[in-house]
């Protein structure tokens, strides 16, 4: 009975367990797949907004195995957003009753995800998915509320395959829709665990309808959440992803491939946390950035940039390489109209644009006595300081590293910097072309590095750097070389200041440099150098001529500071210099100086009172200092106009020679100078002047000694009129000149010898005093026709009415003035023992005979008139009625005594009784001759003597003969001295003598 029992049992179950069996097998084959099509699918599409299409379900109860075919899933506008060829997992059922469950495997194969994202930025897939999101994140919160800690699951998966898939990305968030296609994407992990001790393999890589390939491989820790491993980029194709930046920026990068090889840590949760790529190698080639509004002017270009051994560390905030490389490169940056640097206006809001833009046109406008020092000088309007200033703040802003930096070895070659600046009046454009660094160890922390740095400037100028760069804080040592730098190409700045424009010159310099750029400070610069700038030519920018030019300027050991300024110069020589200097009509001269410029008046007024202040810190100066031991020019040139005098005046001194020093600011003293110059164009002769003066105040203590050769007078007519009333028109001049001045006190001895002096007629026009010139020349030169001249001057150059040309007219009106009122005494200093002469020979009363002293007169006049061969002599007769006539009358008495003394034998005594008995009309009253004494006789005979104008007439031409006789026995010829009445009467009434006189001859 028992085992009848058991039996029945046995059959029992077993028909059960065969029931069981075909009903697993059933449901395992056959019921799970239509649970799967039937419920489930149709539970997940009312859950989402979409649907989703299954082609198949398979599974197998006896490997728990679940296979899905042909899935595809649509979105809610019938858009295919997920869609696979089979899913495949494998579950190992015992791994049920052990702490970690199993999965023999998962396999995907042939899945394909087409993403769009929106212009709105919403996601095809998330939107689909709401529902399910809502769910999930309710039990999320669910968990929270609980306060319960998430565990990872300990899971095991034998193989997980995703192979040949593929992924449409469309993005139309940006602006501008991101297309790409991923496809023969394959991903691979075996044997995975989710525990805190295992490493799990895994191995991706795809590759794009553009030929772009991407291959990861590496481990994976899920417990906690960490990775390591390698990535590699080929062929990525750069200029669609310019787009996810959208209208942020203002430029497109239109080109660019790029190739990453990289190793990976992320270890976010360990004890040690790790995030960091190293052992990186980059290569990005042909990259290209254009501005979007002018996408013909590309502003940067990279031919080829790598980068081996890269390394980015998160957690310490360090980033790095082996090795920084980039062959070939383009940057160009702007300086646009506003102000604003181009590459600050791709990055950065209106906003900020429109306060750089007012910052930089305060800076503009400010006036003098409010401006900032910039890079050691001060700055004017729109000055290169300014420029650099502001680009230097602008740089700032656009690149602010804070990440540790180092690289072992960079290498740039090939490279070229534009910089253009249209801020400017004539925008301006620099070059800087063949651009290669290297340097080793770089860092952008306190150790300084050594790098080498050449370049070419606007095609000629070579420039070579060698030394070492500490970037914290930003200092830099290092050997300069320079040749054939072109300045031209900074003209539009000096236009802007100056209204000269620089046409030409090359700087060349050799020597050491250091450089300090402080935070709160400007530029710091000391620098020792030898320097050349050769070719220098500056004009005029109104075209009326050249300015200033020099074939070579060289320095010689010279030291510079900004901090304090100074300069220090053993020598500068300057060779062949030309400076053309102009006088304007109204005396001034024209030099270049500040150009004067009114602020703008903005269109609308600020809704905020515009702050005249500057943004940069004030800046602490002390006074400049400079030190020249020794002025060379060599050769040199100055071509002068002069628009004060009518006719203008143009004439050139060539083959200047200088030698100055030494010159002291502000530690002033008197320089030493020797000057010497030949006149041309016009003059000609030579100049010669040495002495010592103030540079700065010529006018506190100046000694002055100039000498003169030769120098042709006539050109200088325009000068003479004005002064002297006649213009010359033959005459050269040697002399030598001397000044004193002390505090604006002026004294000079000018000894002058001017040979073939002539003067022409006198302008009717003119208001210079009238001078006998001509007379004063034929007094002064000499039978060779030189002049001596001596004519000291005196003045106060402080003095409101003090000019050159007064003090000059002034000294030589008194040279003059003495000529003509004392020629003689003037005469008599050329006689041997500077004899006085006067201007008259007297005579004794009633005598025409030459004294012994008249006759040394006439000797010396002979002697002097022989050796002034223009001068003549004019002799006018005088006599003295009283003394002349007492004279006359005793000569006719005595001869009337005489002739009856002779005819009648008589002796005076009876002569006289004679001569008195027989005057006529004798009265009765008259007393006899018996009643007088023979004196009574005599005076009363003299009373009736009557004197003619005859009488005195041959008196007056007997003196005048006797003169001319004397002169002619001497030697002077006989046309060399005339006689001459006296205002129209044969003689003078004012002495007994000859007035003498002096006239000119000079044709």
């Amino acid at each position: 009975m028992a085992t009848t029992t058991w039996k029945r049992w046995v059959k029992r179950l077993g028909i059960t367990a065969g029931i069981m069996f075909v009903l697993y097998v059933i449901g395992g084959f056959w019921g799970v797949p239509l649970i799967l099509r039937y419920y489930a699918l149709p539970s997940l599409n009312e859950k989402v907004a979409g649907h989703a299409e299954v082609e198949a379900f398979y599974s197998n109860p006896f490997t728990w195995e679940l296979t899905v075919r042909g899935f595809k899933g649509y979105t809610p506008d019938g858009m295919e957003a997920l869609s696979f060829a089979e899913f495949r997992i494998n579950v190992q059922p015992t791994s049920a009753f052990s702490e970690e469950k199993a999965i023999k495997e998962i396999y995907l194969d042939q899945p394909f995800l087409n993403l769009v994202i929106n212009e709105e930025g919403k996601i095809n897939i998330i939107s689909s998915l709401e529902l399910l999101q809502a769910k999930a994140q309710a039990q999320i919160s669910a968990v929270e509320r609980e306060e319960k800690a998430f565990v990872i699951p300990q899971i095991h998966i034998g193989s997980l395959q995703v192979i040949n898939a593929g992924m449409s990305t469309q993005i139309d968030s940006f602006g501008r829709p991101f297309v790409r296609v991923v496809k023969d994407l394959s991903f691979t992990m075996n044997d995975i665990h989710t525990n805190s001790s295992h490493d799990n393999p895994y191995d991706l890589h795809l590759e794009t309808e553009r030929g772009e390939k991407i291959l990861v491989n590496g481990e994976l820790r899920l417990d906690p959440l960490s990775s390591w491993g390698q990535v590699s980029v080929n062929q990525l194709d750069l200029k669609d992803f310019d787009v996810f930046v959208g209208n942020k920026v203002g430029f497109d990068l239109v080109d660019g491939v790029l190739d990453v090889a990289i190793n990976y840590n992320f270890l976010p949760l360990a004890d040690n946390p790790r995030m960091e790529v190293f052992q990186g190698d980059i290569t990005l080639k042909n990259m290209q950035l254009v501005p979007r509004d002018q996408p013909d002017q590309p502003f940067e270009r990279i031919d080829k940039m790598h980068i081996r051994g890269a390394r980015l560390d998160l957690m310490n905030s360090e980033v790095g390489c082996d090795l920084f490389s980039i062959e070939g490169g383009f940057l160009k940056v702007v300086r646009e109209k506003d102000g604003v640097l181009n590459l600050i206006r791709y990055i950065t809001s209106e906003e900020r644009q429109a306060e750089i833009a007012a910052e930089t046109e305060r800076e503009a406008n400010a006036k003098a006595n409010t401006r900032q020092i910039r890079l050691g000088v001060v700055s004017a309007d729109m000055d290169l300081g300014i420029a650099l200033t502001s680009a230097w703040q602008q740089i700032q802003e656009l690149v602010e590293l804070k990440w540790a930096l180092s690289a072992g070895q960079v290498d740039l070659s090939g490279l070229s910097l534009t910089w253009r600046d249209d801020y400017l009046a004539t925008p301006a454009e620099l070059r800087w072309t063949e651009i290669a660094l290297k340097a080793q160890n770089l860092t952008n922390g306190d150790k300084p590095f050594p790098y080498d740095l050449s370049l070419v400037m606007n095609d000629t100028g070579k420039l070579a750097l060698n030394g070492s760069f500490t970037a914290t804080p930003a200092t830099t040592d290092f050997e300069v070389s320079a040749e054939t730098i072109p300045l031209q190409v900074i003209s539009p700045y000096i236009t802007n200041i100056l209204d000269v424009d620089l046409i030409s010159g090359d700087l060349s310099a050799t020597g050491k440099t250091a450089i300090a750029l402080p935070d709160d400070k400007l530029p710091q610069l000391t620098a020792e150098i030898n320097a050349q700038l050769a070719n220098l030519q500056v004009d005029w920018t109104d075209r009326v001529g050249p300015l200033v030019a020099w074939q070579n300027l060289a320095m010689q050991a010279v030291s510079i500071t900004t901090e304090p300024m100074a300069l220090l110069a053993e020598q500068v020589t300057v060779t062949a210099p030309k400076l053309y200097a102009e006088r304007l009509a109204d005396g001034s001269i024209r030099i270049p100086i500040p150009t004067t410029k009114e602020a703008a008046t903005p269109a609308t007024e600020p809704t905020e009172p515009a702050t005249t202040e500057s943004s940069l810190p004030p800046i602490d100066y002390t006074e400049a200092s400079l030190t020249l031991t020794e002025l060379v020019v060599e050769n040199g040139t100055v071509t002068i106009l002069d628009n004060a005098v009518s006719p203008a005046m143009q004439f050139s001194s060539t083959d200047i020679q200088l030698r100055a020093g030494p010159l002291a600011y502000p530690n002033i003293e008197p320089a030493n100078f020797d000057l010497a110059l030949q006149l041309s164009d016009g003059p000609t002769g030579g100049v010669k002047l040495s002495g010592a003066l103030d540079p700065l105040q010529p006018f506190e203590a100046t000694e002055l000694s100039v000498k003169t050769t030769n120098v042709t007078l006539t050109p200088f007519a325009a000068y003479a009129v004005p002064i002297i009333g006649r213009p010359p028109t033959s005459g050269k001049l040697t002399a030598n000149l001397g000044y004193s001045i002390t505090t604006g006190e002026i004294q000079g001895n000018n000894k002058m010898q001017i040979k073939d002096m002539r003067f022409g007629k006198r302008p009717a026009d003119t208001k210079a005093p009238n001078l006998p010139l001509d007379l004063g020349v034929a007094i002064l030169e000499d039978s060779k026709g030189v002049m001596n001249i001596d004519v000291p001057v005196s003045g106060n150059i402080n003095s409101p009415d003090f000019s050159l040309a007064n003090m000059i007219s002034y000294a030589l009106g008194n040279v003059i003035e003495k000529l003509v009122t004392a020629p003689f005494s003037a005469l008599g200093s050329l006689l041997p023992g500077n004899e006085e002469v006067g201007n008259s020979i007297a005579f004794e009363p009633g005598m025409a005979t030459l004294s012994p002293a008249a006759t040394e007169v006439a000797t010396g006049l002979v002697t002097i008139l022989q050796d002034r061969p223009n001068l003549l002599l004019t002799l006018t007769p005088s006599i003295n009625p009283d003394t002349d006539g007492t004279a006359l009358i005793n000569t006719k008495f005595q001869a009337m005594l005489q002739a009856r003394m002779e005819a009648e034998n008589d002796d005076d005594k009876d002569a006289t009784e004679y001569l008195y008995n027989a005057l006529p009309n004798k009265a009765e009253t008259t007393p006899k001759a018996s009643d007088l004494t023979l004196e009574q006789q005599q005076m009363a005979i003299k009373d009736t003597i009557q004197l003619t104008t005859q009488d005195f007439s041959e008196l007056a031409q007997a003196r005048a003969d006797a003169v001319l006789t004397a002169l002619t026995q001497g030697g002077l010829a006989s046309v060399r001295a005339k006689v001459i009445e006296a205002d129209g009467a044969p003689y003078a009434q004012d002495g007994a003598k000859i007035e003498l006189g002096l006239s000119a001859d000079i044709e």
